[in-house]
């Protein structure tokens, strides 16, 4: 598939029948539709990774208005995990960053039970394309959430697939794409894998135009 808003196309599935889930392949610091979704950290100003990406493009307005991100607790903390916040996104393509905090799942290694950090990841998808419907984003683009060092022992496939679960029980009225964009090889195999299971209909060229149908959260 060719390129689309900074990215390469891989696969594309039909959410509804008007909205389309995208998976694509590249770096989402070069996504240029609306707003894209960095994985953040707690203290939401920049870390290593994507995060630290977004913020080097994004440069000093990025980074300033992160800064003006309320700090909730002694900890420094700006966004809790499974929440997510907007700023602008400075010298970004997309004219919005939404930072999400996914769960870090190797604080509770030697615990079989993945269940709350699970239902964290789903809160953070679900919290970032709320703030997305607030800003009348109708193409987003989302870095991998929880899906890099973040991930522990917990596989990439059940990560992706809680990614894909969440888009799907999410969207909302004149959303139109949603990019997950994986950056390796791996990530790329196993986000289209995640995305047949959890999407059976791949989209039709022309779909995904108009959001009329969506499902609000």
């Amino acid at each position: 598939m060719p390129s689309e808003h900074g990215v390469k196309v891989q696969e594309a599935f039909a959410v509804t029948p008007t909205c389309r889930l995208m998976c694509s392949r590249g770096s989402v610091v070069d996504f240029a539709g609306d707003a894209i979704v960095n994985a953040a950290n707690r203290g939401g100003l920049g870390g290593g990774g994507v995060d630290g990406a977004i913020n080097a493009r994004g440069g000093p307005e990025l980074q300033e208005a992160r800064k003006q991100l309320p700090v909730l607790n002694e900890y420094g903390d700006r966004i809790p995990t499974g929440e997510a916040q907007a700023t602008i996104g400075g010298a970004l393509p997309a004219k919005w960053v939404i930072h999400a905090v996914g769960p870090i799942y190797w604080e509770s290694e030697g615990n079989p039970d993945f269940s709350k950090s699970d239902e964290l990841l789903r809160k953070a998808y679900a919290s970032s394309l709320q703030v997305a419907q607030e800003k009348d984003v109708k193409t987003l683009g989302f870095a991998l959430l929880s899906a890099g060092v973040f991930r522990g022992d917990r596989s990439l496939d059940q990560v992706l697939e809680i990614a894909c679960q969440a888009v799907k029980d999410n969207v909302y009225e004149g959303l139109e794409e949603v990019h997950l964009i994986a950056f390796t090889d791996v990530e790329d195999e196993e986000l289209r894998r995640a995305a047949k299971r959890v999407f059976s209909t791949p989209a039709a060229a022309g779909e995904g135009k108009r959001c009329t149908r969506c499902s609000a959260m």
